[in-house]
């Protein structure tokens, strides 16, 4: 959901603004955390698809790959 809505602003705003609002992507299927995450950072973590951000509160046992004050990016295991 977040990559959807991460394109449609794009194509709405014409450009990139550089920071995005997305939703924690960690396992809990009830988390509703927003993160505010810089482009570049979103995109190095769509760089692998085992990658995703999550609140650094929301780690659990995934495996860190980064992580910064307001998101970290994980591996979740497959």
């Amino acid at each position: 959901m977040n990559e959807l809505i991460r394109q449609r602003r794009i194509e709405f705003e014409g450009s990139d603004l550089g920071t995005h609002a997305i939703m924690c992507e960690c396992v809990d299927p009830g988390c509703s955390e927003m993160l505010q995450v810089a482009e570049a950072d979103l995109r190095h973590a769509r760089s692998d698809p085992s990658w995703f951000v999550v609140d650094p509160e929301h780690v659990g046992g995934a495996a860190v790959v980064t992580c910064g004050n307001s998101h970290c990016i994980v591996q979740l295991p497959a």
